[in-house]
C-alpha cells in the first residue's frame, strides 16, 4: 500500500508514467455516475468507506475527497493523464454542483427574509429589507 497518495485516486505510477489504476479508476467512474443519479457527497463518501477501499493508507472517505474528484480535470484526460470520464459526464456533473452551489450561496438580504418569513411583514420588517437591498 502506499503511505502518501502522489496521483489523484484512480491512478498510479507505472516505470515513471501515469496509468489507470483499474481498481481505483471503476470506483471514480461509480462516484461520477451515482452523483449524476442523485447521490450527495455525503452518501458517496458512506459508501465508499463500507467497501474497503481506501482513498489512501489510513484515511477514511469523507464528502471533500468526493468533491475534489468530482471537479478534478485530469479524469477527463487534462494535463496528459489518460481518461476515465467522458467529457460530458464530467459536463453534466460539472452543471449539476453549480446549480447547487447556486442554491446554497444566499445574499445577507436572503437570510434575512428567511429569517423572517415565518412572521407576518411589518413595516420594521419592509425597513430591515430596504436597508439590506441598498447597503
Amino acid at each position: 500500500m502506499r503511505t502518501n497518495r502522489t496521483q489523484p485516486f484512480g491512478y498510479r505510477m507505472e516505470q515513471g508514467k501515469v496509468v489507470i489504476d483499474p481498481d481505483e479508476s471503476r470506483w471514480v467512474v461509480y462516484i461520477y455516475e451515482q452523483y449524476i443519479q442523485g447521490a450527495s457527497f455525503k452518501n458517496l463518501s458512506d459508501t465508499l468507506c463500507g467497501t474497503g477501499i481506501h482513498y489512501d493508507v489510513d484515511k477514511l472517505w469523507n464528502k471533500n475527497m468526493v468533491a475534489r474528484i468530482l471537479q478534478d480535470r485530469r479524469y477527463i484526460g487534462e494535463r496528459e493523464y489518460p481518461q476515465i470520464i467522458d467529457a460530458l459526464t464530467f459536463r453534466r456533473v460539472d452543471e449539476k454542483r453549480d446549480r447547487k452551489k447556486a442554491k446554497s450561496q444566499m445574499s445577507q438580504a436572503q437570510k434575512m427574509l428567511r429569517k423572517k418569513c415565518g412572521q407576518t411583514i411589518t413595516p420594521y420588517i419592509e425597513h430591515e429589507v430596504l436597508y439590506l437591498l441598498n447597503t
